[in-house]
């Protein structure tokens, strides 16, 4: 494999949100995996040929108006439910904080690198592809609506670069559970730029607090959490060079476990509410340029 080049490019200031925090990135868990899968493996594959768009949200669950964010996006996601995808990503200083009230930790260094690399400082926030639009990457939560509008009208944006053949082994041994994705790209045009390939694992159905400053009681106590980035892998969510200016037909098909993308997954983690992401982006623009999703387990 190539050396993997530069993680992330810088966006643009955002226009409008919640506050602004600058507190540092909060504990993180490490773990471990397991290269046998000899223990009851569960096994998912997909194909897809098409272009998504996919909206990384900023948010925390202190952040007041983020939950206005979250249910914009899920209209969006119910509008256009095969081209259209969210992450939460919950690294937000102080709003994403925990302590009696807000016990459960979002946070992720996957997340931080993002957060940092767009300088992203005030919530809810959110980029479509990592696409330059219109002159900004980051687009206020009021505009992600019409903006993506916009881009599934535009033939030529949504016109699909690369198709995807993934294939996932989820191995459930207990205090040891581990995914491993076989994958097969094939570029469908030519593309220019050094080609990344990146899986996150997102959590749904996680019940636990949020502020949301549209209730005359702000507190949720039970408030379901979804599409909540857990995990980025490789190189918390840098990802591993596939391609390098890629022609039309080029393909890397990776057979050898050894090449797999591999990650645990925490014991804390309900596998029954764990969705798989896998992407492929442009590593010196930043832009995401293909992606699917599909469930940890049937």
């Amino acid at each position: 494999m190539k050396k993997i080049a530069g993680i992330f490019v810088l966006g643009l200031l955002g226009v409008t949100a919640c506050d602004v925090v600058t507190e540092p990135y909060g504990p993180q868990i490490d773990y471990g995996w397991d290269p046998d899968f000899d223990l009851d493996p569960v096994y998912n594959d997909t194909t897809v040929t098409k272009r998504r768009i996919l909206l990384e949200e900023f948010t925390g669950h202190k952040c007041p108006n983020c939950p206005e964010g979250q249910d914009i996006a899920k209209d969006i996601h119910n509008t256009y439910p095969e081209d259209f995808f969210v992450v939460s990503i919950h690294n937000s200083g102080s709003f994403s904080s925990t302590d009696d009230k807000f016990p459960t930790d979002f946070e992720t260094e996957t997340g931080e690198k993002l957060r940092i690399a767009y300088q992203f400082s005030a919530f809810p926030g959110g980029m479509l592809n990592r696409s330059d639009i219109g002159g900004a990457i980051k687009i206020p939560y009021q505009q992600w609506s019409s903006t993506v509008a916009g881009l599934i009208a535009n033939p030529t944006y949504m016109a699909p670069r690369f198709k995807l053949y993934l294939k996932n082994t989820y191995n459930n041994e207990v205090g040891n559970r581990t995914i491993r994705i076989q994958y097969k790209v094939e570029a469908l045009q030519n593309v220019t730029g050094n080609i990344a390939l990146v899986a996150y694992v997102l959590e749904n159905k996680i019940i636990s607090p949020q502020t949301d400053n549209r209730l005359s009681d702000s507190y949720v106590p039970d408030y379901e959490h979804n599409h909540v980035l857990r995990d980025g892998f490789p190189g918390d969510g840098s990802g591993k060079t596939i391609f390098v200016n890629p022609a039309a037909g080029e393909v890397v098909d990776i057979t050898d476990p050894n090449e797999f993308l591999i990650s645990g997954i925490n014991e804390n983690w309900v596998p029954e509410n764990i969705d798989i992401m896998v992407f492929v982006y442009d590593s010196d623009s930043g832009e995401i340029l293909g992606l699917e999703e599909m469930p940890l387990i049937n």
